[in-house]
């Protein structure tokens, strides 16, 4: 998929690399049903290629590395949205994150953004 967006459903997959309002307004939704906090979304929208935890904070304009790592890192590891590269070694230096699978293909469960722009 070289760095594009794409959330899938049944009959297609769509691109919504360019849609990151969109995309951002969906997880305000989720954000007001408890699902997914303001700060993990935004980190989510900056996580398009596996970054380290300095890569993503000057992405986020973030400065704190505690706030960062309690607020929006942390949140994403546990509720399975972004994962290590290097699992279970959290602290060494070659770390980096990425999406997770489920995430990459849209950000959401499948066909959710699709069924939102088509009604």
């Amino acid at each position: 998929m070289g760095g594009r967006i794409y959330d899938r459903n049944e009959d297609a997959d769509l691109d919504i690399t360019d849609l990151t309002e969109e995309v951002a307004r969906l997880y305000q939704r989720k954000q007001a049903a408890g699902q997914v906090t303001g700060q993990v979304g935004s980190m989510l929208l900056k996580l398009k290629t596996e970054k380290n935890k300095r890569e993503l904070m000057v992405a986020l304009k973030l400065t704190g590395r505690d706030n960062f790592e309690k607020l929006y890192l942390r949140p994403a590891l546990d509720q399975g949205l972004i994962e290590m590269t290097v699992p279970g070694k959290p602290k060494i230096r070659m770390q980096r994150y990425r999406l997770t699978a489920k995430e990459a293909v849209g950000f959401m469960p499948l066909g959710s953004i699709f069924a939102l722009f088509t009604c």
